[in-house]
């Protein structure tokens, strides 16, 4: 798992948000590896939501162009704030989590009304 969450937080810091396929396919798969493992364990949710660096990296990528990235990141925000304990629950808020996802998924629907 701290593979994983390396690979997501260094590849970000390095990388940011480029549209570049393995860049967004490494993060894709680690993420994906990271919903499996979040679902239902509170021990790694707690481990996770304790670690900002990760956390600010991880919501960061809800602005990345690749939509099939941002519904993973959506996946493993969701099982982290499940019934997070206060700590992770806190850092979510610190790393505006529900204000980027909320302004990311606003502006997804904007887009699409348009194209209809």
């Amino acid at each position: 798992m701290i593979l994983e969450v390396q690979v997501i937080q260094y590849d970000y810091d390095y990388h940011k948000n480029i549209k570049h396929n393995s860049c967004i396919t490494l993060r894709r798969y680690s993420l994906l590896a990271l919903t499996n493992l979040t679902f239902g364990d509170s021990q790694t949710k707690s481990l996770l939501g304790n670690m900002k660096p990760f956390m600010r990296a991880l919501v960061m990528n809800l602005e990345s162009p690749a939509e099939e990235l941002r519904q993973v990141v959506a996946s493993v925000l969701r099982n982290l704030s499940w019934n997070a304990d206060y700590v992770s629950k806190q850092v979510l808020r610190d790393v505006g989590a529900v204000t980027l996802l909320t302004k990311v998924y606003k502006f997804i629907i904007i887009i699409g009304l348009l194209n209809c």
